[in-house]
């Protein structure tokens, strides 16, 4: 298990972190969310000892977390541009010393769909390319834990599936893996729990299984006039449709039945996704 118990961090006088606490299980993927300057890349700083804690401390297993346990995908890519793909490689596995470092690089080459590339340039790559290779120095060394900031970022619809495939088998593999991403649809496909990082704290902590569970009191429909209901209450107006947060279930019923007589276009009715939960800003107690 990796433990995060009450990490606080400062820059100056503005406070980054304050007391954030959470621990994840293995076979389990966390997302974590937040704004820009939200804290989480200064989070995920500070599980990896990248950057100096004013407070709390890092576990896991119990033990204080070694750095060949970790994975770190980074939001700005860290690659030598003037290596080939296959020399960038066989740096990392080096460093790392892995054995049959050949067979490795060509296994993961092959899984990303690069082996074509071995012997380019990496600044010749496109950026999704730059992103698997990415991925691949993340993971060549079979870490633990992956920590993984921004992930899908360049990536086109081919290269998120491969990705998150990925990331599935990791999960399968029990791997302790955290991810950020504003990109909301890859990580509800795959992700276990929501933590939603505001103001140096955790305001939402919640399973997916649970957000899942909650009462049905969304409803989003095609047409674009205006509900008058007072139950209802907060709406957003999306290119194609009205979504709106009605104050409970039974209202809830109430308004799809009567749009239904009206045979009303409805895009969806269920719970609260957790782009609900944060742009409603509902504070959630993770158990």
């Amino acid at each position: 298990m990796l433990e995060i118990i009450n990490l606080s961090k400062k820059y100056a006088e503005k406070e980054v972190l304050r007391n954030i606490s959470f621990s994840v299980g293995k076979g389990n993927i966390v997302s974590i969310l937040g704004n820009n300057g939200s804290g989480k890349t200064t989070l995920f700083k500070m599980i990896l000892n990248l950057l100096k804690k004013d407070n709390g401390k890092v576990k896991f297993e119990n033990k204080k977390i070694e750095h060949k346990l970790i994975g770190y995908l980074p939001e700005q890519r860290s690659l030598y541009q003037d290596c080939t793909v296959y020399q960038h490689l066989k740096l990392i596995t080096g460093i790392n010393k892995l054995e049959n470092y050949k067979q490795e690089i060509d296994k993961w080459l092959s899984k990303m769909k690069l082996y074509e590339y071995k012997d380019k340039k990496v600044y010749t790559l496109s950026k999704g390319n730059q992103q698997k290779l990415t991925l691949i120095v993340c993971l060549i060394k079979n870490p633990e834990i992956i920590i993984m900031d921004e992930p899908f970022t360049g990536l086109d619809h081919e290269n998120i599936e491969i990705f998150l495939r990925e990331i599935e088998q990791l999960k399968k593999e029990k791997k302790i893996i955290l991810i950020s991403s504003h990109i909301y649809q890859p990580i509800n496909q795959i992700c276990d729990r929501y933590i939603y990082l505001d103001k140096a704290r955790i305001k939402i902590d919640i399973k997916k299984e649970d957000l899942i569970k909650e009462e049905k009191r969304v409803i989003e429909v095609k047409d674009k006039n205006i509900l008058k209901n007072e139950k209802i209450v907060s709406k957003v107006i999306n290119d194609e449709s009205i979504r709106y947060i009605v104050e409970n279930k039974k209202a809830a019923q109430a308004i799809v039945e009567k749009l239904m007589q009206e045979n009303q276009v409805i895009v969806y009715y269920g719970p609260l996704t957790i782009e609900d939960k944060i742009k409603n800003y509902e504070t959630v107690t993770y158990v």
